[in-house]
């Protein structure tokens, strides 16, 4: 096998690990990442042209721009190590990118299905996984005293997966989107897709994450609102899935609990041991907001931003 042959299979095929990061855990992630930028590089440097074109210049400044404050906050303000440290973690949002735009080869449309595919697969697989871990070693003493289940359940699915009940309801949530896609174009898989989506959906219930279930809701309400012919064909599913998730909210203790603290927050700052994942962002809202008034031009500084948070935060009568 040449040099080139080998190269483009690695390509091909670590482009695939990077899709099933949720799958793979961070070191394993980064390994894959690793990857795929080392075949992209030695197929440049074997002679391929790259697939990146000028068009797409601003695309990639666009997508960098978040390193790029980090960056330019350090002319601004002395680095010291923990300022070295978040520019070092955060170098992963310049250098994906870069890596990405790149590449190569094209992804051809075919391609680009199988990896979302891949992601989704992830997706469900860690969800499955962990769910099944949870049901079989029961959850530890060392939860109990939370006595709200739904913490406990996020908390111990966190320990096992790895992944932030937040960040892994976003990739269920997205992984039913793509489902929903794939299932209206393919039709001969429907049966597989279906159970996929459901599969999805039942496993955000759990997981309590309000932001990606209402995104979930809205982007899946828009997408067969925006095309006629699907709209006619699945209003009414629509509207039997939107039935479902309200009597879910108000019956299923997880979501129900999640439900009330917006219902019954005042949206002010936590007081005491009254506290809330609401009024606990209220504050830090509140803080941010300050910060941002105060250092509209220049920021705070990579290194100080924390520290200048918790000055601001000392001034709400709370632990």
């Amino acid at each position: 096998m040449g040099i080139n042959t080998f190269l483009n299979k690695g390509w091909y095929y670590s482009i695939f690990l990077v899709a099933a990061f949720p799958l793979l855990g961070i070191k394993l992630t980064s390994i894959s990442i690793l990857l795929f930028a080392l075949f992209s590089l030695g197929l440049i440097i074997t002679g391929y042209k790259t697939a990146f074109k000028k068009s797409n210049l601003k695309w990639l400044l666009i997508i960098s721009s978040t390193y790029l404050i980090y960056l330019i906050s350090a002319f601004f303000y002395p680095m010291d190590q923990i300022g070295g440290f978040i520019l070092e973690k955060k170098m992963s949002l310049l250098i994906f990118p870069i890596i990405f735009f790149l590449i190569p080869n094209e992804l051809t449309k075919s391609h680009l299905r199988k990896l979302l595919l891949a992601f989704v697969l992830a997706s469900i697989g860690i969800a499955i996984y962990t769910n099944l871990y949870i049901f079989i070693a029961d959850m530890p003493l060392k939860y109990s005293y939370f006595g709200d289940d739904s913490y406990a359940y996020r908390s111990f699915f966190e320990e096992i997966s790895g992944i932030h009940p937040t960040y892994i309801s976003i990739y269920l949530a997205f992984s039913a989107l793509i489902l929903v896609d794939f299932g209206f174009k393919e039709k001969r898989h429907l049966i597989w897709y279906g159970a996929a989506f459901i599969t999805c959906v039942t496993s955000l219930i759990p997981l309590a994450a309000k932001l990606p279930m209402i995104a979930f809701v809205i982007s899946f309400g828009l997408y067969i609102f925006i095309q006629p012919s699907v709209w006619k064909k699945t209003k009414y599913l629509f509207l039997l899935l939107i039935a479902g998730i309200l009597f879910t909210v108000f019956t299923v203790p997880s979501l129900k609990i999640r439900v009330n603290e917006i219902i019954g927050s005042s949206f002010t700052p936590p007081k005491g041991d009254s506290y809330n994942s609401i009024n606990i962002r209220c504050g830090i809202w509140e803080c941010s907001s300050s910060l941002i008034k105060e250092n509209w031009i220049t920021g705070v500084g990579a290194n100080q931003l924390q520290q200048q948070l918790n000055n601001c935060y000392t001034k709400f009568d709370t632990s």
